[in-house]
Parts: C-alpha cells; structure tokens; sequence
C-alpha cells in the first residue's frame, strides 16, 4: 500500500535525469512511495530509465500484475495482453 503519492511527471522527469546524470533520486522517490517494495525500487527506476531512453522507433511496455492491496489505476493483465497480441507488429518479447 502506497504511503503518499507520487506525480507521475516528477518521477519520470526525475527517471530521466538520473539516466543523464549517474544519479538515483528516483529509486528514492519509488522507496518512499511504495516502501513495500524494498530493494526492488532500484531495478524498477532502472528498468524505467532505459526504457524512457530508448529510441523514438521502439515502443515498450511494462506490464505489472499487482496485489489489490496497491492503489493504482490501471488495466487488467487480461485486457493489456488482449490489446498487445492483437496490435503486434514484428514480435512480443516476454520476460518472466
């Protein structure tokens, strides 16, 4: 359960400075956000960055499947994997 709210807009511009910079405000941001997380906030704020980073030609997706505990708003797994194989292009790469 998240412990305050975090603007989307702040974090990703904070993702992408980190990116540019050598830095990590944003795996804090995420730790204090959602401190039930844990270490995982640092490969999470990664994990965004070079996605953020990547070319303007790749589109890239993360996909989460969250207890109902977290107070996000989002789609279903099911309804986000219904719309991913019905609009792919060249090929879905999964990572489990």
């Amino acid at each position: 359960m998240p412990s305050r709210s975090v603007n989307p807009d702040i974090l990703f511009n904070t993702i992408k400075e980190d990116q540019e910079n050598g830095t990590s405000k944003a795996s804090e941001m995420l730790k204090q956000a959602f401190p039930g997380v844990g270490d995982s906030c640092d490969d999470l704020a990664s994990l965004f960055g070079q996605a953020l980073m990547q070319d303007d030609s790749d589109k890239v997706s993360l996909v989460v499947t969250a207890p109902p505990s977290f107070s996000i708003n989002a789609r279903t797994t099911m309804n986000v994997v219904r719309t991913m194989l019905e609009e792919a292009n060249s090929s879905i790469i999964s990572v489990c």
